[in-house]
Order: C-alpha cells, then sequence, then structure tokens
C-alpha cells in the first residue's frame, strides 16, 4: 500500500506539471510542437527555410523543437517528418556557425564519411539496410540540414535523398581558351592553370602520372589550394577523355570538387581501399578514394560509358 501512495502521489506531481518541464526533469528532448511548415521555419529564425521535399513523399509532419531552457535564444530546429520509399524520414534544419550533428541518431555506423552533398560540406552516416543520416552545411543560409531515415538506409538512397534537397547554385568555372572543357567533370579543369609533370610533383611531393599507354596527358594545377595543393593530369585512354585529381589529407574526402547530383552512388573494393563511385550509368561518372598510407585522396572520372566496371578499370592503373 505505501508504494502505491507513492506511485499516486508521483503521478499527481507529474500531471500539475508542464509538458516542458517534465521533459527537462526526466532527461527527455526539448518539446517538439506540430505545426505547418511555414510555423516551423518561422520559430526556427526569420528569413529560416526547410528544403523542399522530394516528389513522391507522403504524409509529411512538420514541427519544431524548442531552444533548451537553459539558453532561450538558442537553437530552434524546424523538421519535416515524411515517407520516402518505404522509410520514415525526418529533415531537420536549424541556424547554425558550422557543421552541427542534432541528427539525434546514435549507431556503430558502418559507413562514416565527409561527402559533397550539394555544393556544401557534408557527412553521411548508415549502416546498410539499417538507419541512416546525411548532413550539410548550407553556407549561404548558415544552417545546417539534416536528414535521417530509420531503416533501409544506402548509400545511394542517402546521397539521392539529401542532394534533391541540398543547394546547386554555384558559380561556373571560367573557360579556357584553346581547351574543350565541356560536360560535366571537365569544366572543373577551367579553376587550375595548365602546368607540367615536374611542377606538380614539386607541388604534391610526389609524382601524379598518367596511365601508362595513356595519350595527350596534360597537367593541371589549382594554384589557390596551397598548402596542400590539389592537381589533376588529364589523358585519353579506353577512347575517351579521362582525369585523375590528387591532394595530401588527413582524411578521406572528394577531391576533384565537381558538384553533380549523380544518379548512382555505391562504394566497391578497389585494392585494398574502400572506393566511393558516383556516376550516371552510361554517361560521366567519378570514383574516389583514400591512401592513408600515403595520405592521398584521389579521384578518377570518365567522360563517357560510366558503369562501376569502367571505374574501377579507370582507377586500377594508379593501385600500387
Amino acid at each position: 500500500m505505501k508504494s502505491l501512495r507513492i506511485l499516486l502521489v508521483l503521478a499527481l506531481s507529474a500531471s500539475m506539471l508542464t509538458s516542458a518541464a517534465l521533459a527537462e526533469m526526466m532527461g527527455l528532448p526539448n518539446p517538439i510542437h506540430k505545426a505547418t511548415r511555414e510555423e516551423a521555419e518561422a520559430a526556427a529564425g526569420e528569413w529560416f527555410y526547410l528544403p523542399l521535399l522530394p516528389e513522391g513523399v507522403d504524409d509529411a509532419e512538420y514541427s519544431y523543437i524548442d531552444s533548451p531552457k537553459d539558453a532561450p535564444e538558442g537553437m530552434v530546429i524546424a523538421q519535416a517528418m515524411f515517407d520516402y520509399q518505404g522509410a520514415r524520414c525526418l529533415l531537420r534544419g536549424a541556424f547554425t556557425d558550422e557543421l552541427v550533428d542534432f541528427s539525434g541518431m546514435y549507431h556503430d555506423w558502418a559507413f562514416d564519411r565527409e561527402m559533397r552533398i550539394g555544393v556544401f560540406h557534408g557527412r553521411v552516416m548508415y549502416v546498410d539496410g539499417g538507419p541512416g543520416v546525411a548532413q550539410w552545411y548550407d553556407v549561404l543560409q548558415g544552417s545546417t540540414y539534416s536528414v535521417s531515415m530509420d531503416e533501409g538506409a544506402s548509400l545511394e538512397k542517402m546521397m539521392v535523398l539529401a542532394n534533391d534537397m541540398a543547394e546547386w547554385q554555384y558559380e561556373e568555372p571560367p573557360e579556357v581558351p584553346g581547351e574543350d572543357l565541356e560536360g560535366i567533370v571537365l569544366p572543373n579543369l577551367g579553376w587550375a592553370v595548365r602546368s607540367d609533370g615536374q611542377t606538380v610533383a614539386e607541388a604534391l611531393g610526389f609524382h601524379l602520372e598518367a596511365p601508362q599507354g595513356a595519350d595527350d596527358p596534360r597537367y593541371y594545377l589549382y594554384a589557390r589550394s596551397g598548402p596542400s595543393y590539389l592537381a589533376a593530369v588529364r589523358y585519353e585512354a579506353e577512347g575517351m577523355q579521362q582525369v585523375c585529381w590528387a591532394r595530401r589529407g588527413e582524411k578521406p574526402f572528394e577531391p576533384s570538387g565537381v558538384p553533380h547530383p549523380w544518379t548512382i552512388w555505391e562504394t566497391a573494393a578497389l585494392g585494398s581501399f574502400e572506393a566511393i563511385l558516383s556516376y550516371i550509368p552510361g554517361g560521366e561518372g567519378l570514383i574516389t578514394w583514400f591512401d592513408q598510407d600515403a595520405g592521398i585522396n584521389r579521384a578518377v572520372a570518365v567522360t563517357a560509358d560510366a558503369s562501376s566496371e569502367t571505374l574501377t578499370a579507370a582507377a586500377a592503373p594508379f593501385i600500387r
């Protein structure tokens, strides 16, 4: 009977607390308020907006999460929950000074890597077939966006979903007289200056060579990319233009800087490395990998006939 009386007192006390106070007392997240899209965006701050949801999304519900009680002027998170390809997904956004992980998802991720999402820096984490999250920092808006799914995650699903909502406005590379820089990947070389193999080797700290038997190798140095320089070699191989970019780094990233909403994203073994493949089937594409021992990130692009087979074959000459 004494235990019953204690439970009744606790229940009565809880009923007298506001939802915010009870949540704080029990260590629960800040209160979530159901809202319209406009109300959720307004709560996050003036001129804040959530990305438009992809076509085919069902049962979208908007809400926002209050700022912390000890920082009433702090971050308010606007969010939208929706169904996407059989998975329940959650989009979140807030004004931040840098990329912030407020996804609320904590797992032992099988894949965790910094990725370009839209034209911005981002990060993707997932367990294949399980939960996943993609997040990016929109420097134009000063906002972090995060989209997560509870199950069914894959690299392709996470990247296609995030890229569908990310920003794609960017400055076009300058045209280079005498250079045929058309398509998706080649125009990026417009940001570089023509160079030679020895100058590129001195800037990189290692030799960047075209594959044996390749025709017409041309070297490019991104002069403003120092002190860890980015360089590229362009050449003709297998009847098409190909490019290899390389840059030193302490962790994996995609060095080419080519922004494009690729339709296919997948991982593949490349010797002892894990490679990221992004491409349009039968069109252009990229394969990137990180040599941790050498501290070098590489990306190889093909300008036609892209597939997992052609991309791994294009990268194979650079694996030693």
